[in-house]
């Protein structure tokens, strides 16, 4: 998918590789070491005993879910102008221009990750209940409500409006397509498979973002605006309990809302592995290798099985006839 023509020609493929790579970053930095961190202690031992590693692994948290968030959003704006002004756009978009536009993307999103040096974040209330090796220095305050916003309201946003415009697209191309001649008609139903293909993976992305955007702005206004603090007085203690049972729901809600966003990045690969042949014969050669691999491997260890048991038998056998032989003499004599 990443090499079809049309991706190619309008310089898509530029995004979706990049997208692929902040996409593996993301599961890696977030997701895997989060895992790795809760459920191993030494693991978690070594960014509390290392201050580099727990301000590497705060930003790399940051930056690669951003990243592909933002990416998400370039992708979809720049496929509709691809797709609602192809001849404009393939005069005055090429490889350097888009290089550019993803390193600005970038570089946005490492100045806004190295905040988290600074604050703790979701990081010192991990969904995923490990210690956290940062402890917050300044509170998030109002700058909370901006970080929620530009990481799920806003991409949401032009998602949506870029989805809409798409649709509404994809319905004219229809009407033109019965007018067209046999060969430039496969062209355009090329071009309308691959726009088709795009707009599942922006509407998944979509629809796996949008509950943890609720429950993140539910969380950030129970822990902000509703909050209560512990109190001897009997009325203001109950309120506090129910307050805190309300929060760890959220907090229990929001994991697993940002478990199945984590999904989105499965659900591309299969999309991708699905609708794109060069993609898939590259799956499919790299899986037979490592079939090789595990077979070659298998096939040695149960060689050196036999082999051993048959060199057990061999020598239990000359054993017994040794026995034999001993006890035969000792009986003749």
């Amino acid at each position: 998918m990443l090499s079809t023509p049309i991706l190619c020609e309008s310089n898509l493929s530029l995004y979706l590789k990049a997208l692929a790579l902040s996409d593996n970053g993301a599961l890696i930095f977030n997701y895997a070491v989060g895992i790795a961190k809760s459920h191993f202690i030494f693991v978690n031992n070594l960014f509390m005993n290392n201050r580099f590693l727990c301000s590497l692994n705060s930003v790399t948290m940051e930056f690669f879910q951003f990243t592909s968030t933002w990416l998400v959003v370039v992708l979809t704006w720049i496929r509709v102008f691809a797709i609602t002004f192809p001849f404009e756009i393939y005069g005055h978009y090429n490889n350097c221009s888009e290089i550019i536009i993803i390193i600005i993307l970038i570089c946005i999103s490492f100045i806004i990750s190295l905040t988290k040096l600074y604050s703790g974040g979701y990081e010192t209330d991990s969904v995923f209940e490990f210690i956290p090796c940062q402890k917050k220095i300044k509170p998030w305050g109002n700058a909370m409500y901006f970080y929620i916003a530009l990481s799920t309201w806003l991409p949401l946003l032009f998602i949506f409006i870029g989805n809409i415009l798409l649709i509404r697209h994809m319905k004219k191309t229809e009407k033109i397509h019965c007018q067209l001649t046999q060969n430039f008609r496969y062209k355009i139903n090329r071009m309308h498979h691959t726009s088709k293909t795009l707009f599942v993976v922006s509407t998944v992305y979509l629809v796996l973002l949008l509950p943890l955007g609720i429950v993140e702005t539910l969380e950030l206004y129970w822990d902000v605006v509703l909050i209560k603090f512990p109190d001897t007085e009997i009325k203001k203690k109950t309120e506090y309990i129910h307050w805190l049972k309300e929060k760890m729901l959220l907090k229990w809600c929001r994991g697993l809302c940002f478990h199945i966003y984590h999904w989105n990045f499965a659900i591309n690969f299969f999309l991708y592995y699905l609708t794109g042949k060069k993609f898939r014969n590259v799956i499919i050669q790299i899986v037979r290798h490592f079939k090789i691999i595990i077979f070659s491997i298998f096939s040695k260890y149960i060689n050196k099985n036999i082999l051993c048991s048959k060199y057990s038998t061999h020598l239990t056998s000359v054993k017994f006839l040794n026995v034999i032989k001993f006890i035969d003499k000792n009986y003749r004599t």
